[in-house]
């Protein structure tokens, strides 16, 4: 029992860890607790349980102040890192209750001497506390799995109180799928009102310490990457099937935390190519099953941490669909030479979606020369 309680700690930390400096390793830690009404929003006719409740929760942080040693700190006017506990009451009975714990960031973009207004990003995993059975409760068709990934994003400031005490306020909009893992997949969507206060609770830094960014090259760079995803999609709600996805591209760094991305991405779906032999055989089968598309990114470096998203046109659509798709992505530098030239071997995680409808949930390696 023991065991399990320190490796929930440790994973509770490695965020903060990871985005830590290495030379005060402890130093500058605040606590944040919020409380929030929120709403659920409706966006499909096909979302089957009651909408016009109110839905209550709170969050818990452990955030860290950067403060310089590291060269993104200061490129993003010094960020809060860390992780986030939340509680939400859908306060529906085909819904339940849901826990997160998702690592977050906050960027200020505005700041004086005693306020600070910031964009917060979290992602991480969500435990719902009502089980789906479609025998059971046809009315639960949000979401079919108990383990979820959530993603939310805020629109806050905060206001000091004192040297070590501030007062947050914040809207957000959180998102909870299962990326069509498992069917069904609507997702739910809920945009909600926060009020908090926020505490150091260690040493603070007496100073910024900005570090000079290295000038990086501003170069062309050629990117390519394979992937892999299982869902449910095709056929619906029949086996998870597999896909297989390659991405070949250019990108180019127009200041120091952040490029643009350009390029083609292929995908071939093996659940397409049974669909198209479901009643007799296809000879236009193999066809059927892929995908061709041009994709416009953009990417945020921090360090060896980058996020971004990208949009999607279709060349071409196999058995049809949507004509443009949105793709999220998490990405972390494996192996990296050449800093100024930013040559390297990542690995990356990347939700794809139709308008916030999921598709699935892909992980890949990738080259960047």
């Amino acid at each position: 029992m023991c065991r399990k309680y320190f490796a929930a700690i440790f994973i509770f930390l490695i965020p903060i860890f990871s985005f830590a400096q290495t030379d005060v390793l402890l130093g500058n830690l605040k606590l944040e607790a919020d409380i929030y009404g929120a709403k659920i929003f409706k966006h499909t006719v096909n979302f089957k349980p009651n909408t016009n409740q109110l839905v209550g929760g709170f969050e818990l942080k452990l955030l860290r102040q950067t403060f310089g040693s590291k060269e993104w700190h200061s490129a993003y006017h010094f960020p809060l890192c860390g992780v986030q506990l939340v509680y939400v009451n859908f306060n529906d009975k085909h819904l339940g209750e849901a826990w997160a714990i998702a690592p977050c960031i906050q960027f200020n973009f505005y700041q004086t001497n005693k306020v600070k207004m910031y964009v917060g990003l979290a992602d991480g995993l969500a435990y719902f506390t009502h089980h789906y059975n479609a025998l059971t409760d046809t009315m639960d068709n949000p979401i079919g799995s108990t383990i979820n990934e959530t993603t939310q994003f805020k629109l806050g400031a905060s206001f000091e109180l004192s040297n070590k005490a501030l007062l947050t306020t914040n809207l957000s909009f959180t998102h909870y799928s299962n990326a069509k893992f498992q069917t069904p997949n609507l997702g739910i969507n809920v945009y909600g009102l926060h009020i908090g206060y926020q505490n150091f609770i260690s040493t603070t830094p007496q100073k910024f310490r900005p570090v000079t960014p290295i000038n990086y090259t501003s170069k062309i760079k050629f990117d390519a990457r394979l992937g892999y995803a299982r869902s449910g999609s095709i056929p619906y709600g029949g086996p998870r099937m597999p896909y297989y996805t390659t991405y070949l591209g250019v990108d180019k760094r127009w200041c120091y935390g952040n490029r643009w991305k350009i390029g083609l991405w292929y995908e071939y779906n093996k659940g397409a190519n049974l669909n198209a032999n479901f009643h007799e055989p296809n000879p236009d089968a193999a066809a059927l099953s892929n995908k061709v598309a041009l994709a416009l990114g953009d990417e945020f470096i921090l360090g060896k941490m980058t996020f971004g998203g990208s949009f999607g046109y279709y060349l071409y659509r196999g058995l049809g669909g949507e004509t443009m798709f949105q793709n999220l992505h998490i990405n972390y530098v494996l192996l990296s030479w050449n800093k100024e030239k930013m040559r390297q071997i990542y690995c990356g995680v990347q939700l794809k979606t139709y308008l916030g409808v999921a598709e699935y949930f892909e992980t890949y390696v990738g080259c960047r020369l």
